[in-house]
């Protein structure tokens, strides 16, 4: 099988779908800001993100952790990979922008931007999303940082390509 059901529809489902809704409502009340494109961009490097750093670490030889009910792929991965992960990165690229960020405020924004996510990571732990094994929260941090930092980096690409192709920023 591809994709496994879950166990029982139980905590983790319902936090995932939770998440998954209001990620997707705070996205959707923020005026545009960015052509479609790179709203198209945002989401499909950070789906890929999450799913290439998950299975990197998350599989053997590594094997830190679990998400949700199975060791393996299941239906609530493809949602917290979709509208938990791309709408989160999203904002945060969102706010930067429109604050227009440099030097130690960004540098503050991206250590509060992790300390939330980290803080929304530890609720996931609980709830039952993510199943430790070798993997400890702290960790985590450090790698939200860097995954925010690249994807402010991804919009100043994007925005160079789009400058360089003639078409608005």
């Amino acid at each position: 099988m591809i994709l496994y059901p879950p166990h029982a529809f139980d905590r983790n489902e319902v936090f995932i779908i939770a998440v998954s809704i209001l990620s997707i409502a705070v996205m959707f009340t923020l005026k545009r800001r960015f052509p479609a494109i790179v709203i198209w961009y945002v989401f499909l490097f950070n789906y890929f993100l999450g799913v290439l750093v998950d299975f990197t670490i998350a599989t053997p030889p590594l094997d830190l952790y679990d998400a949700n009910d199975w060791p393996n792929y299941e239906w609530f991965d493809v949602i917290l990979y979709l509208f938990c992960y791309p709408p989160a990165a999203y904002v945060v690229i969102y706010l930067y922008d429109r604050w227009s960020l440099r030097g130690m405020k960004l540098l503050t924004y991206l250590v509060v931007c992790a300390l939330i996510t980290t803080g929304l990571e530890w609720i996931s732990d609980w709830v039952g999303v993510y199943h430790y094994k070798g993997w400890r929260l702290v960790y985590s941090f450090p790698v939200y940082i860097a995954a925010y930092w690249v994807n402010i980096g991804m919009l100043h690409f994007l925005r160079r390509q789009l400058k360089h192709e003639g078409r608005p920023h």
